[in-house]
């Protein structure tokens, strides 16, 4: 199998807000008709490039459930032909003993 998707640049920062964690990758990128469902398990926008790569589908799945979990959003930009930016943000971490 044949990686054609390579990691660009990963970033991360902290505000008073949020922290936030972007990666951005110079792959193939999702088409818009697509991005409702991305974060579906099993989901593959392109089912001759699931064949072709290899994968289940369930990456961003448990990526977004992970963010979820801990109280995050999770989005995507992409275009077709220019790869995809995944962006995170978490609220603060609480104090202990806060509720």
């Amino acid at each position: 199998m044949e990686l054609r998707e390579v990691v660009q640049e990963v970033t991360e920062s902290m505000s008073a807000t949020f922290a936030r964690a972007q990666v951005k990758d110079s792959g193939t990128g999702i088409d818009q008709k697509d991005f409702p469902y991305v974060f579906e398990r099993f989901y593959w926008g392109d089912r001759s490039r699931a064949r072709e790569r290899g994968g289940e589908g369930l990456g961003l799945t448990i990526v977004k459930g992970i963010v979820e979990a801990h109280k995050g959003i999770i989005s995507l930009d992409s275009s077709v032909g220019e790869g995809t930016t995944i962006t995170i943000l978490f609220p603060p971490r609480a104090h202990e003993g806060e509720t």
